[in-house]
């Protein structure tokens, strides 16, 4: 881009695909924040039980999750919690837990052929083609998410 002519229609063309490409990647970093933000303490509690090498957060998001959560329980404690009679103070951390919906449907592109892939509750199997795309609860598929036999769409 640095040897084309402001005015030439290839350098708008591929600014404008490189604004794009920013707006996918900061909208995408956004959507990853605020599922951090909502889902705080059992992403921290997931991420503590796994070994170093199937860590899904990087060093960064774990630090900003740690300092998110710090503040929500000084904030919480400092609002809500020194105020109540004192047999009230203790909190349940494990009641304060939100925790993701995992039999959400979601969008799903297999990499690898599948056979027999169990959907529903009445135990229909589907085959998953390589290039194929469903719709299917998360949790049933996780594990072939996470072999990198399939991919979130």
């Amino acid at each position: 881009m640095k040897q084309l002519d402001k005015n030439d229609f290839r350098y708008v063309a591929h600014k404008m695909e490189l604004e794009r490409v920013r707006y996918i990647v900061t909208s995408y970093l956004r959507t990853r924040l605020k599922k951090i933000e909502k889902y705080t303490k059992y992403i921290l509690i997931e991420e503590d039980s796994r070994d170093e090498e199937h860590k899904r957060l990087s060093e960064e998001e774990t630090q900003f999750a740690r300092e998110f959560q710090g503040g929500i329980n000084s904030h919480f404690n400092q609002v809500a919690l020194q105020y109540m009679p004192p047999n009230l103070q203790s909190t349940d951390e494990k009641q304060m837990i939100v925790r993701p919906n995992l039999l959400s449907h979601i969008y799903l592109k297999a990499k690898k052929d599948v056979s027999s892939v169990i959907v529903g509750a009445d135990d229909e199997e589907v085959d998953l083609v390589a290039g194929s795309q469903h719709i299917i609860p998360y949790q049933l598929i996780s594990d072939l998410v996470l072999s990198g036999k399939a991919q979130l769409i």
